[in-house]
């Protein structure tokens, strides 16, 4: 497993097509969206994934999500 994956509980490619609108930085979640009828799946995030998330946010806001780009 990733450390990537650990810290954020995403799969690369969930984490890859991530936007901004799924990500709730006051509450510390993520919400992946499913497919074929499953139900979405919101995800508790770490403190410190949470700041790192504040700071690129800042700097990419532009962009559809956190990770465009990859």
């Amino acid at each position: 497993m990733s450390k990537f994956r650990s810290r954020v509980g995403g799969r690369r490619p969930e984490l890859l097509n991530l936007s901004w609108a799924s990500i709730d930085l006051d509450d510390a979640t993520v919400r992946f969206k499913r497919r074929k009828g499953r139900r979405d799946r919101i995800v508790p995030v770490n403190p410190d994934v949470v700041d790192v998330l504040r700071k690129v946010r800042a700097q990419t806001m532009q962009e559809p999500g956190p990770f465009t780009g990859l």
